[in-house]
């Protein structure tokens, strides 16, 4: 770790790799007090969960689709099989940078809703402000949706996720039992 924080000043410039599973679950009510902070965050008095079957599918593509490190379609199939054989009433939103990919691809045929974000801030500060609203997620490997399954996840959710998170580098261990590894092929 050669994070010093004397060196720390009034602005602060970090650069990184941040995706410490144990440093956001060891500092979980501190994140979800500074989210309830942000201005679009404000009117939630606390985060809560849709019903119990509700799940939440994040798939980035975009940028990792050009950088090699977007997950494959079986990663999704996989884990939509095993949330169906795991989730009592499994049904699922949609959350991705590429919905025209998503509705073209037939294992999101049972999808209730499609949300596709942009590059607008607002845009992409209600659709994380939304994955909030889940107790079931299938993520993506990205802070996008690992953010909000990691703050809002509780034992009884279902938390899907791709290993190795990026291809060939296992970065994340597996952080509670409610999190089930879906081999990424």
């Amino acid at each position: 770790n050669n994070f010093d924080t004397k060196k720390l000043g009034k602005i602060n410039r970090l650069t990184g790799h941040w995706q410490n599973i144990d440093e956001f679950i060891k500092n979980k009510n501190f994140i979800q007090k500074s989210i309830l902070k942000i201005e679009n965050f404000k009117e939630m008095q606390e985060i809560k969960t849709n019903d119990d079957g509700m799940t939440a599918i994040h798939i980035r593509r975009g940028d990792y689709v050009d950088l090699g490190l977007n997950l494959s379609l079986n990663y999704y199939k996989n884990a939509i099989d095993m949330a169906k054989n795991t989730i009592e009433n499994f049904k699922f939103e949609v959350f991705s940078d590429d919905i025209q990919w998503a509705k073209s691809q037939i294992i999101f045929n049972k999808c209730i809703k499609f949300n596709e974000y942009s590059n607008s801030e607002d845009s992409n500060l209600e659709d994380f402000k939304k994955l909030f609203n889940f107790k079931n997620y299938i993520i993506s490997n990205s802070t996008f949706s690992l953010i909000p399954a990691l703050l809002n996840s509780d034992k009884n959710g279902k938390i899907f996720y791709p290993d190795p998170w990026i291809k060939n580098k296992k970065i994340i261990n597996k952080p509670r039992d409610n999190w089930i590894m879906i081999n990424d092929e």
